[in-house]
């Protein structure tokens, strides 16, 4: 069988000289990718640093044992960022108890004052702002990006103890889950990084794909690289929360729970091996949850999202965390559904969200209050009055 010749113009040979030219056209153009990548991310770096500032903090804290003095006066430095409105962003706990606050900008030497006009101590975040126009000329306000995902590659901005000039890190998002937030206590959607965290760094942005998608705010002492960071749908909460002009903080259901993994505890309450659920134990009488959820309901969902027996919840964009997130991402005052088995029925019901007001918070914030009455002094106590008074292990 004859084989047809394809039609059209006869195959290049290449020749060595010509291997020569394409070799040295490829490297060329691949080195001019190169430098311009380079360049773009030169670029992106000087912005971002534009918007960076330093943050210079007196502050007078309360002596909690004397509560009509105070500790005397401290001086601290943290970073911040310049977020749209010409607000600046940073940890709230860089200007707690704050007496005098002044920022300076990156690559200037005026120091400007500036005034903390809301601080959202439960998520240790704050807004700063200065009176001087002046001090944003130039400015592009970083924009709020997306979540990280595990692995993904971010930049830590800020201006850590131990020299004067900005400090670039880069590390991963090695973790997301609900943890303590160390300034208040609260239980809240945090991020780990490894990327260098240094004092001075508090306050300063979380940087990917040139967006804020965090504000670096502690690190973990005994171990090395360990960052948090507040990620960026806590600052959305915490900024969609000061468009009223105060700050309500974080809204909670106010029970107890405990897993359904025991073959005869699902027994006992009639689930079968593919329902799902947490046992109520216990109802805070002033709380969201009082009116509607009582001890041994079984709770099935809250905002759509189905609580597994081991007290976590499946959000999308962030995986599996603790079920308080299915309350705690909401805003006080909103309305959430909520699914509960009770004596063998299913019930659904909604709840207004409450900010609960523990008896005993974590932490003083501000001035403590108390009276004097003979001889006698009376304040309302926090756990770190309390702590005042334990004595330290042997």
């Amino acid at each position: 069988m004859k084989r047809a010749r394809l039609s059209g113009s006869p195959l290049l040979r290449v020749t060595p000289a010509l291997a020569v030219v394409l070799a040295l056209t490829v490297g060329l153009a691949a080195r001019s990718r190169a430098v311009a990548a380079e360049q773009d991310g030169r670029a992106e770096r000087e912005r971002i640093a534009a918007a960076l500032v330093e943050v210079y903090t007196h502050a007078s804290a309360p002596d909690l044992g004397s509560p009509w003095q105070s500790a005397g006066v401290a001086r601290y430095n943290g970073s911040g960022v310049v977020i749209e409105g010409n607000r600046i962003l940073t940890a709230a706990h860089v200007v707690a108890h704050h007496v005098e606050v002044s920022v300076k900008r990156q690559g200037t030497t005026r120091r400007h004052a500036a005034r903390v006009t809301f601080s959202g101590d439960a998520c240790d975040l704050a807004i700063l702002e200065v009176d001087d126009e002046s001090f944003f000329a130039g400015v592009k306000p970083l924009q709020l990006g997306e979540l990280p995902r595990l692995g993904d590659s971010v930049t830590a901005y800020g201006f850590p103890l131990g020299g004067e000039s900005i400090s670039i890190t880069a590390g991963i998002v090695s973790r997301l889950e609900i943890g303590v937030y160390s300034h208040s206590g609260e239980e809240l959607l945090q991020a780990q990084v490894d990327a260098a965290l240094n004092d001075g760094n508090s306050g300063g942005p979380i940087v990917a794909g040139g967006e804020l998608v965090g504000i670096a705010a502690e690190v973990l002492e005994s171990a090395e690289n360990v960052g948090y960071v507040v990620p960026v749908p806590i600052i959305e909460h915490f900024l969609r929360d000061i468009e009223d002009g105060r700050v309500d903080g974080f809204p909670n259901m106010g029970i107890d729970a405990q897993p359904i993994e025991n073959k005869a505890l699902q027994a006992s309450l009639g689930l079968t091996d593919g329902d799902h659920g947490a046992l109520v134990i216990r109802v805070d009488a002033d709380s969201t949850g009082a009116e509607v959820l009582r001890p041994g309901d079984v709770l099935l969902a809250v905002d759509g999202l189905p609580i597994g027996r081991d007290l976590t919840i499946g959000v999308p964009g962030v995986g599996r965390v603790a079920a308080s997130y299915a309350v705690r991402r909401r805003q006080v005052g909103e309305t959430v559904k909520v699914e509960l088995a009770r004596d063998g029925k299913r019930l659904d019901r909604e709840v207004v969200l409450l900010a609960t007001r523990p008896l005993v918070p974590d932490t003083q914030h501000g001035q403590p209050s108390y009276l004097v009455y003979g001889g006698l002094v009376f304040q309302p106590p926090t756990r770190d009055f309390i702590e005042l008074f334990e004595e330290p292990p042997s």
